[in-house]
């Protein structure tokens, strides 16, 4: 009974190990995802001329800062994925700066139609 209880311990001990080892991993991978999130996207800290290029298009593509009334249900859902991905894209650049980084996108999307 006593090495029935041990060895449930270990294995538990073991699971708790693990489990441990897989978190830390996520952890390690999901800095380096940022990192490189980070290195494509920025220079110096800030975001470069191409980035905000890019993120502006892929933004219009997304339908950021725009309504769609009279969409059907797949549409939304549809649109909604692709706002959702960008909003990824720009909480991997920074967090902490996300406005000021739309205000850059509506910025280069005015200077685009202002081409028009």
């Amino acid at each position: 009974m006593a090495l029935d209880r041990e060895i449930e311990m270990i294995a538990e001990r073991q699971k708790s190990v693990t489990a441990r080892a897989q978190a830390m991993a996520r952890i390690i991978l999901r800095a380096k995802t940022v990192r490189a999130y980070r290195r494509l996207f920025l220079k110096d800290g800030q975001l470069s001329p191409e980035a905000v290029l890019v993120l502006a298009d892929l933004s219009r593509a997304a339908g950021m800062g725009k309504a769609v009334s009279g969409a059907n249900g797949e549409e939304l859902n549809f649109r909604e994925g692709r706002r959702t991905m960008m909003l990824h894209l720009f909480a991997r650049l920074d967090a902490q700066s996300l406005e000021k980084l739309a205000q850059r996108i509506r910025e280069a999307n005015a200077d685009d139609h202002a081409d028009d």
